[in-house]
């Protein structure tokens, strides 16, 4: 898959190609939303959230560009689940991403994510976790129509957690 898109990238160096995308200028903003299916080691319901992302173009060009990413995710679709305890999983993150610069793109990140784990056990609130970890992702995108692209991705946010998200960005 790998060498697929690597190609795809080298072929679409001229700003002319079939497959080369429009390049953004730094500072040009972009914002999407989503929904989030985040696995978590050891639980019997895993959460499902609701995303909202933006971000802004640092550089593009011909050979790629790196981003700054945004993302805010909340348990909203339905709570996770560990024996008669449910929990909201919610998390915030910063990343520097590089996607090729092809309309259909590899997207590769790396960052800061704040997770907290609300527990509420038996109707009573009863304790919240937070943690603050490097985090890393990988995913694939399409541009569908001119400022509009789809999404989907895997991102690592705790040694025991991870998610798939799905999005679509507006730029």
């Amino acid at each position: 898959m790998i060498p697929v898109l690597a190609m795809a990238s080298l072929a679409s160096a001229d700003d002319e190609g079939a497959f080369a995308r429009a390049v953004s200028d730094p500072g040009d903003i972009y914002f999407g939303m989503g929904v989030t299916q985040v696995n978590i080691d050891n639980v019997d319901r895993e959460p499902q959230n609701v995303s909202a992302y933006l971000g802004a173009s640092l550089m593009d060009n011909r050979y790629g560009g790196l981003y700054v990413d945004s993302n805010f995710s909340r348990t909203f679709i339905q709570e996770g689940k560990l024996g008669n305890t449910e929990f909201d999983f919610n998390t915030v993150s910063v990343y520097g991403a590089y996607r090729t610069p092809t309309k259909v793109y590899l997207k590769l990140k790396a960052g800061v994510v704040h997770s907290s784990t609300k527990l509420d056990s038996n109707g009573v609130p009863n304790k919240i976790d937070s943690a603050t970890e490097f985090s890393t992702g990988a995913g694939l995108g399409i541009e569908i129509y001119p400022g509009v692209n789809l999404e989907a991705e895997v991102v690592e946010i705790q040694d025991s957690a991870d998610a798939v998200q799905a999005q679509i960005i507006f730029n």
